[in-house]
């Protein structure tokens, strides 16, 4: 049985917001807690080698990323911040408003499909665990291309992608349907992430399988993935 977009975008709106409810970046108990270190560091070292730039935080929830990327520069720094959630942009602006971060934060509440990437925009675009929530296999395609085009010579990308997706129901102990729009194979997604990258120096590829436990309305539920980081610059 397929899901429908809008079953899943329910649901993932649903575990995501009784999350941001329940723990903050400062949470040692929740992952919100724990940023993508290699991808924080990386973005701190961009920023730092620059007196000025501009990043991209696709679905960028409450700031688990940009936000430690920003305590870490000392240099000019703009970051957009995309997420379809209005809860996560607020909590996120609001996370802002009390600390004293330097960088401007520009918000967008928007289906990532939609936001209008410019040529030759950024230094630094990252996404972590969004990109499979695309509408289909063409959407994120189109995506990705629009992400290496929106990128500035020197500038990097930094994506992690779930492939091969499970969902196992716990109560029931029967496996359903993941709720994920695109649950491509981890080979079909290296071979695209290869190809629509093609010339700019690969830094980092690999495929790690991760676990979580994620709070459905049906209940709890283990969620098993093959997670691809794939980390790239544009060396012209």
């Amino acid at each position: 049985m397929d899901r429908s977009l809008l079953e899943i975008r329910q649901e993932e709106a649903f575990y995501h917001s009784n999350h941001y409810q329940q723990f903050t970046i400062e949470s040692s108990n929740s992952w919100l807690g724990y940023p993508v270190t290699n991808l924080v560091n990386l973005g701190v070292s961009l920023s730092n080698s620059t007196q000025s730039s501009r990043f991209l935080d696709l679905g960028c929830g409450v700031g688990r990323n940009a936000i430690p990327i920003a305590r870490g520069t000392a240099n000019k720094l703009i970051i957009d911040c995309v997420d379809l959630l209005p809860d996560a942009i607020h909590s996120f602006s609001k996370t802002v408003e009390k600390t004293d971060i330097e960088p401007s934060f520009n918000f967008f509440i928007r289906d990532i499909a939609n936001f209008e990437l410019q040529a030759a925009t950024y230094d630094y675009i990252f996404s972590v665990s969004t990109l499979e929530h695309l509408a289909s296999k063409k959407q994120l395609i189109r995506v990705l291309q629009a992400i290496k085009e929106a990128m500035k010579t020197m500038g990097c990308v930094y994506l992690i992608i779930n492939s091969e997706v499970s969902e196992f129901l716990i109560e029931k102990q029967q496996l359903i349907p993941p709720f994920l729009e695109v649950n491509l194979s981890s080979t079909e997604i290296n071979e695209l992430l290869v190809d629509i990258f093609s010339g700019w120096t690969i830094i980092d590829s690999e495929v790690k399988a991760l676990s979580y436990t994620i709070e459905r309305r049906i209940g709890l539920t283990e969620m098993k993935t093959s997670a691809i980081t794939f980390v790239a610059q544009n060396d012209g």
